[in-house]
């Protein structure tokens, strides 16, 4: 269930709140709140949120074990748990065609499924956050160019050591064209 509320000009909330029912790990709810603004006067945009979630084990890493690879399955985990938030602003420029952003985020999950030796286990605690730089270009109607910089901490709280397969920095780069409106290139 998810609701949309503009309660006043440029103010936008967002609720939304499911339920999911799995026979080999019971219920559970997993919801979010956001908010954004948007002042008129600059178009800058604030944006905020809450989460939580709710991810159950895939029955690949339960029950499919690829042996002459070296991986085993394990089938003993249990579902993660998250509740993270994330806070940011974006500033149009040039009548929108340059679009600057920064958001920072933060997660604290429990029983987080790793990778550990040959198999994967639950981590008790495991804490991620860091910040999302972007720019977004708008050099004509039809082509769009974004490019994004992440920094992320990814930590074993209960170890304290930095998590494996999650890069510290990541750049990535998209290209939109348009060039009729049913064709689009990315």
């Amino acid at each position: 269930i998810s609701s949309q509320w503009q309660p006043l000009t440029g103010l936008n909330l967002l609720n939304s709140v499911r339920y999911d029912d799995y026979s080999q790990f019971g219920g559970a709810f997993s919801w979010r709140q956001a908010a954004s603004y948007i002042v008129a006067p600059t178009q800058t945009v604030i944006h905020a949120s809450v989460s939580r979630a709710f991810t159950p084990p895939t029955l690949q890493d339960l029950y499919l074990s690829f042996p002459a690879f070296g991986f085993f399955a394990n089938p003993n985990l249990r579902p993660e748990t998250d509740l993270g938030w994330e806070a940011g602003v974006e500033q149009p420029l040039w009548d929108g065609r340059i679009t600057p952003s920064v958001t920072y985020f933060h997660n604290d999950v429990h029983n987080s499924i790793q990778p550990v030796g040959f198999t994967l286990e639950n981590v008790s605690q495991v804490t991620t956050d860091g910040v999302e730089v972007g720019l977004t270009a708008k050099p004509w109607s039809t082509v769009t160019a974004n490019i994004n910089y992440t920094y992320l901490n990814a930590v074993n709280d209960t170890a304290d050591t930095r998590l494996v397969r999650r890069p510290r920095n990541n750049l990535q780069f998209t290209g939109t064209w348009n060039p009729i409106a049913p064709l689009t290139f990315t």
